[in-house]
């Protein structure tokens, strides 16, 4: 006799003919290997990559900032939320800044595009989120003083085009 492959029939010899006791023991082993696997998903949601250049490559260092980053991942409920911040929030020190003594002057120098006459509205910008950790930090005062009272080099390269501040 056949039957209808919409009938409830049908259905029902589908059901009949798995074996059922091969499909329990194969979940199980399926189960078993990914919670013993190193990569298992539930491992592998709570580890994020690290994206933050090495130490050795920054470009600027703080301990203020430093600091801050392990009090945040330490406090915060969130584990990606503490990643972001970790990855995110130092990324203009340790990647756009140039810091340097020079003639025993502190320089700064923050790349901030490919426009070099929003060099000083768009450096104070982007130092902005450190302000509040300057009174720990002498080399951070430094660099952020040199963004908000560039040397008069750059008001005389372009002085035109910084008459916006």
């Amino acid at each position: 006799m056949m039957m209808h492959p919409h009938s409830a029939d049908a259905f029902s010899f589908y059901l009949n003919s798995m074996n059922r006791k091969k499909f329990i023991q194969q979940s199980a082993l399926a189960t078993a290997g990914i919670l013993m696997s190193t990569n298992s998903f539930a491992e592998w949601q709570s580890d994020f990559p690290v994206v933050r250049i090495p130490e050795q490559q920054r470009k600027f260092k703080s301990p203020a900032v430093e600091k801050l980053i392990a009090e945040i991942k330490k406090n915060i409920g969130n584990k990606e939320i503490a990643w972001l911040f970790e990855n995110c929030f130092p990324n203009t020190l340790d990647t756009t800044v140039d810091f340097e003594i020079i003639n025993g002057k502190p320089d700064t120098f923050v790349i901030t595009g490919d426009i070099d006459a929003m060099w000083l509205r768009d450096s104070s910008a982007q130092v902005w989120p450190y302000l509040p950790l300057m009174k720990e930090d002498k080399n951070l005062q430094e660099l952020i003083k040199r963004c908000y009272q560039p040397p008069g080099k750059m008001y005389f390269k372009r002085p035109l085009c910084q008459c916006f501040l």
